[in-house]
């Protein structure tokens, strides 16, 4: 499961994954990023171009909470 997670994570930002796992602040470099961030704390207000806090889908939910019960299950000890 590690394997996977460190694989996802080194996912280009074009990915499909990418994509749906950061919505549209995958389009944006880290560089353009952070000069949001900087003109932000410069002007005291949110750059107009940094895209809103995306929404998770309920279904990501759904996916999130039966991977959580089977990782649970996996630790239990059998005996």
């Amino acid at each position: 499961m590690r394997r996977l997670s460190v694989l996802v994570d080194a996912l280009p930002r074009e990915s499909a994954t990418a994509r749906a796992m950061h919505g549209e602040l995958a389009d944006w470099s880290t560089e353009a990023v952070l000069l949001a961030d900087v003109w932000s704390a410069l002007t005291g207000e949110r750059h107009p171009a940094l895209p809103k806090k995306s929404t998770r889908r309920p279904d990501a939910d759904q996916a999130r909470a039966a991977l959580m019960a089977q990782r649970a299950r996996l630790q239990e000890d059998p005996q």
